[in-house]
């Protein structure tokens, strides 16, 4: 799949890789894995001497080998970035709408429509691409999974107020994501209207097929896989468990600024439960210090098999409940 990489090359794919674990895993925001994997990839391309061509074709270079060309590197296309500028303004929109959509739908529901939106990108701008008569389409970026992300957010909680990057203005402007969905929506939609009305035209090398693409399979996506997700208050409130009793399974700094989070906002179930997925990820067993999970509901197991029922309508003390492994 990627022919006669540079040594560089593996390592920055190696990174890619790493990256997407740790996004997966409970113990980091997977927002905040992708930006580090990203920017970990894009050092290492300024670390590499860089020969390029028109096409890039014969470049032998870090960014031109994970650069999408033909149908080879999908995957690494999507942490690799043409200059300063270009990551700057992905990792700006990703931060800004992923933070917040990441801590209410959670860690592995967000890489699902971020992977599948980069790839729907991908492949919108490629078929362009191939529809056009050309035999390549050099395309990089995390852009079309970004704007899935967006414009998942908009599909599921479109009056939902974060601060939104807006062009030609150096500070955000805080407004609902269904606005600031539609507004870099229709900027994509006017140049790719042109686009499509004058093929030969000047793009400034931006793939407005791929943002629309991977928006649409963002939007599409977000309606199946977000429908057990609560879009309102009263609607798959908060587990009924007792803050007190689950203060015992915060034994760092972290985690139990996490558990105040929780009681400041045990009254707004989205942003109450989006704070317990988070406790999750650091929580450790009272009994043992290993990692534990929520289970069922008021039910906490941790992976040497001790249980607890943390129930709110409970009064007993915290303790594993009968025939737990010790």
């Amino acid at each position: 799949m990627f022919p006669s990489l540079s040594p560089l090359s593996w390592v920055a794919l190696a990174v890619m890789v790493l990256a997407l674990g740790a996004a997966l895993s409970r113990r980091f925001l997977a927002t905040g894995a992708l930006l580090v994997g990203n920017l970990a990839v894009f050092l290492l391309c300024l670390a590499e001497p860089t020969v390029r061509t028109d096409l890039w074709l014969d470049s032998r270079n870090l960014t031109a080998d994970h650069a999408l060309i033909g149908a080879l590197q999908i995957f690494s296309s999507m942490f690799v970035h043409a200059d300063f500028f270009h990551i700057l303004g992905n990792m700006i929109f990703l931060w800004a709408f992923g933070m917040p959509f990441e801590e209410r739908i959670g860690h592995r529901r967000f890489i699902a429509i971020y992977l599948v939106s980069g790839v729907a990108g991908v492949g919108a701008q490629y078929l362009w691409t191939v529809a056009m008569g050309e035999s390549y389409a050099i395309l990089l970026g995390a852009s079309a999974a970004i704007f899935g992300i967006m414009c998942a957010f908009a599909a599921k909680y479109p009056n939902q107020v974060v601060a939104v990057p807006v062009p030609l203005i150096i500070f955000f402007l805080r407004m609902r994501v269904l606005y600031g969905a539609l507004l870099w929506v229709g900027y994509n939609v006017i140049y790719a209207f042109a686009l499509v009305r004058n093929p030969d035209g000047a793009t400034g090398g931006v793939g407005y097929l791929a943002h629309l693409g991977g928006g649409l399979a963002g939007a599409l996506v977000a309606v199946p896989l977000l429908r057990h997700v609560a879009s309102t208050p009263g609607r798959g409130g908060p587990i009924p468990i007792d803050l007190v009793r689950l203060g015992d399974f915060a034994h760092d700094t972290p985690t139990r600024e996490v558990l105040s989070h929780m009681r400041q906002n045990h009254d707004e179930p989205e942003v109450f439960q989006a704070w317990l997925d988070r406790f999750f990820r650091t929580a450790t067993c009272p009994t043992c210090k290993h990692r534990v999970m929520p289970r069922h509901r008021g039910e906490v197991v941790c992976t040497q098999g001790h249980t607890f029922d943390v129930r709110q309508d409970r009064t007993q003390k915290l303790a594993p409940t009968p025939g737990a492994t010790r």
